[in-house]
């Protein structure tokens, strides 16, 4: 890796996915490789919530990078991003044809933001390195109650929103045949959601890109016709 790295000016760092161990190693060893190569710079993709108390799986995995990059002394640029909403519109899709959006939410809020709003922060970051951290989220932070009212604009239903309880919402999804990992991740994720760990809203996408955020209806309105077809 360091071979392949070698001569890299900007280095541009998606985390890793699948396990959280696993997914640490691979962070390792990338920083590892990226010292032994001299990169200039890194831009590394992390999230809004990375608090040492935060119950969310993935949280140590990227306070731990951003601190190794920090002890590494590679310069670097962070780019903190809310939860995706392309990922979240899963179970938007879902209540658009069952009528009800039953989520462990709780009063939490979160800011979903698109991938393309976060790439191009990515690409902001690498042109400019400011070196600093950038919070990419969405320009609202919705509730559940506000997420039904948007799938209901694009069903022919009525969406219901349902707070359910974690291990509601854990059996559910095993039932399914998500497997214990996904639903660990996925239950500790709405964990933070539910503590406003991923409520924050920033102009930093447009600071950034000069663009607002794509809005999470016109997201949620894709996906919905998407599945139709």
């Amino acid at each position: 890796m360091a071979a392949a790295l070698t001569g890299v000016g900007t280095l541009v760092f998606i985390s890793s996915d699948g396990e959280a161990a696993s997914a640490l190693v691979h962070h390792i060893n990338v920083l590892d490789a990226a010292v032994r190569a001299e990169v200039e710079h890194v831009v590394y993709l992390s999230i809004l919530d990375l608090e040492p108390d935060s119950p969310f799986c993935f949280a140590p995995v990227h306070r731990e990078t951003e601190r190794m990059l920090r002890d590494r002394h590679l310069p670097h640029t962070v780019v903190r991003a809310s939860v995706y909403g392309e990922f979240f519109t899963q179970w938007v899709v879902e209540a658009a044809s069952s009528g009800s959006l039953a989520l462990p939410m709780g009063d939490g809020r979160v800011s979903l933001v698109s991938r393309g709003d976060v790439a191009r922060c990515l690409v902001e970051c690498a042109i400019r390195r400011p070196g600093a951290v950038v919070k990419a989220t969405g320009g609202h932070s919705f509730d559940l109650a506000e997420l039904a009212d948007i799938t209901a604009r694009f069903s022919p239903h009525l969406v219901k929103a349902t707070n359910i309880e974690p291990t509601e919402f854990s059996s559910l999804l095993l039932r399914r045949g998500v497997a214990p990992w996904w639903v660990y991740a996925f239950t500790s994720m709405f964990e933070s959601v539910r503590e406003q760990r991923f409520e924050a809203v920033t102009g930093d996408v447009a600071t950034l890109t000069g663009l607002a955020p794509v809005g999470f209806s016109t997201l949620a309105e894709t996906a919905i016709q998407t599945s139709r077809h």
